[in-house]
């Protein structure tokens, strides 16, 4: 199991853990077990997490708008410096704005409407799943998540 699964699965159970015995755990005292419980895994981790980290940034500075990579080539247009190009499945490239070709800034829609559409489906489940529990708040509105879950009919 990698250490992010590690981290993510002992996150949750502490979290868990906090909140079964009332005291739900803010995300800083969960990094600071974490930070503990993983010490030695951690140190040995972490360059490949650093070169992930910085990954995560230069991918959030390309794909995202803050004003620092807005485009200012393109003077009036509200656009991304660079958009996100797929070149085989489940891989991007970065190209800037400008230089996009219309295969490419067309490309880019399509993988921005299949994200849209994923996110709608996502969000439908999710409601879908209330939907369910409904009943159940409401005869008993004070009661979790799981715990209506547990008192859902098969």
């Amino acid at each position: 199991m990698s250490l992010k699964a590690s981290l993510m699965d002992a996150a949750a159970d502490f979290a868990r853990g906090s909140a079964a015995h009332g005291e739900p755990a803010s995300i800083d005292v969960i990094v600071d077990h974490l930070m503990e419980e993983f010490a030695a895994e951690i140190e040995e981790d972490f360059e490949r997490a650093a070169r992930e980290f910085v990954r995560r940034a230069a991918k959030d500075g390309l794909s995202e708008k803050p004003s620092a990579t807005r485009q200012q080539t393109l003077p009036g247009f509200d656009v991304p410096a660079f958009i996100t190009v797929p070149v085989s499945e489940g891989h991007v490239v970065y190209v800037a704005i400008e230089q996009a070709t219309r295969e490419q800034a067309h490309a880019h829609i399509l993988m921005k409407d299949a994200n849209i559409q994923r996110a709608i489906d996502e969000r439908r489940k999710y409601v879908e799943f209330l939907d369910r529990l409904e009943p159940v708040w409401a005869s008993r509105p004070g009661l979790t998540v799981g715990q209506c879950v547990e008192r859902l009919d098969p």
